[in-house]
Parts: structure tokens; sequence; C-alpha cells
């Protein structure tokens, strides 16, 4: 079939050649509704063979794979197993029973949590483990008790009141009273020492007027040559001010008299 607007083909004779029309490009389910085809559509249940439920059964295990690949997942996991529940109500005669289907699902990780939780509440502290310590190595005797003894807070003299008396005073009077005339003073290493001290710092102060009267000489020193440099520069550009002058009129009288 050709059109009638191109050309005719080459080796072909316009007998041939048929003119279509708009019907010739209506569908057939368009133009014919009621058609029916001998073909026949089977189902799961009304196909004769298990050819049909092969192709569908290999069909969703292809998908599936191209599912998982794509989804970077793992393998599927195992098949799932069937279970006979029977319950105790039932009497013995009675056989019916439950068929339960056990399947093992994966978790979806966005799931929100199933569980409330909870903020652990605060324990007690464990109690602190015990300091061991080695017992002393050395004896005690009897001049080191006595050093490090503490007399009890009794006075010589009556302490109806029960006042609480001061480590000093306990001390003072445990002693009998020894205490009070304080320690021994070698007065002549004293002296020594005091004299010692007021010549060191005498020395001390001198040397200390004599390095600033060093570097107030230096300052007055170096002043003095920074200003005798200023003047020299001074003299020196007078000087050379002076000789320019000289030239210039040299020169307006050699033009003059020439």
């Amino acid at each position: 079939m050709f059109s009638s607007l191109l050309p005719k083909p080459k080796h072909c004779s316009h007998e041939t050649i048929k003119v279509l029309s708009y019907e010739d490009t209506v569908p057939l389910k368009v133009k014919y509704p009621n058609l029916r085809h001998h073909f026949p559509r089977y189902t799961l249940e009304t196909c004769p063979d298990d050819s049909l439920a092969v192709c569908v059964a290999e069909t969703r295990k292809f998908i599936d794979d191209l599912l998982l690949k794509s989804q970077g997942g793992d393998a599927p996991g195992p098949e799932p197993t069937l279970v006979t529940y029977t319950p105790n109500s039932l009497s013995d005669g009675d056989n019916r029973g439950r068929t339960l289907e056990i399947r093992n699902y994966k978790e979806d990780p966005l799931l929100p949590p199933k569980f409330k939780l909870r903020k652990n509440r605060e324990k007690e502290p464990s109690p602190p483990p015990p300091i061991l310590k080695s017992a002393p190595t050395e004896k005690i005797t009897k001049d080191v008790k006595d050093k490090w003894h503490i007399p009890s807070a009794v006075s010589n003299w009556k302490n109806n009141q029960g006042f609480a008396i001061s480590l000093d005073k306990r001390v003072h009077a445990a002693s009998g009273g020894s205490s009070a005339q304080g320690p021994d003073l070698n007065i002549e290493k004293f002296t020594a020492l005091s004299l010692a001290l007021e010549s060191a710092d005498k020395q001390a102060r001198e040397e200390l007027e004599l390095r600033n009267e060093h570097r107030k000489q230096l300052a007055i020193r170096e002043q003095a040559e920074k200003e005798k440099q200023l003047k020299a520069l001074l003299d020196k550009s007078r000087q050379a001010k002076r000789n320019i002058d000289y030239d210039h009129d040299h020169t307006r009288k050699r033009y003059r008299g020439s």
C-alpha cells in the first residue's frame, strides 16, 4: 500500500497501488469494539499445566534479585516454616488446630524506637577501698613519745567553768613556767651579724651612686659629641654655600670684562 501523494515505486504497475483512506488508519479495537480473538487467556487457577506458575515465579525471582542488587542488600533469608498449634482449651478428641507461618523480617533502621528510653538512676557509689598501711619498721622509743606528747587540758589552778585552754598555755603549765624565759640569744654573734649587714648595705649604696654617676657622665659626653657633629655639619654647609656664591660672582665679572 502506497500513498497517492508519493511517486509510484519502480518496478511496479499503477494498478497495484492502493489508495489509503482514513478508515484504514483506525485501529481494529476502535473500529470493531465487540471483536473477540480466539486466543485463550489463562490465569493461575485455570491454566491446565504449571507453565504459567513457573513463568510468574521466575519473573518474580528475577525482579527481586534486581531490586536486591540495586539496594545493596544481602541474600534473602531462610524460607518460612509452618507450625501447627493446638490450644489447650480443646478436648482430647478434637483435632482442630491452627497452622502458623513463621517468617524472619528485617527491621527497618529508620523506624522510631519501640521502647521508651529511660535514664539510669544514679546509684550510691561504692564505699572507698580501705587504705592498707604497712606497720612501722622502727621501734618507737620513749624519747620520741615524749617529743610528740601533748599535755592534757588540765591547768594548775582551779577550772570550775571547764574552759578550753590553748596549747601554748598547756605546754607552759606542763614545763613548770620554764618556757616563759624564751630562748637564749648569742649577743656577740648577733652584733657581728648586724654590723656585717649594715656595712654590706652601705657598700651597696655607694656602688649604686658610683654607677649612676658614671651613667650620667656617659650621657653628657654623648650629648656633647652629638652637638659637635651637628656644628661641624653646619659649618660645612655654610662653607659650601659661600663657595657657590663666590663662583657665581667670579663668573659674572668674567662675562662683564669680556
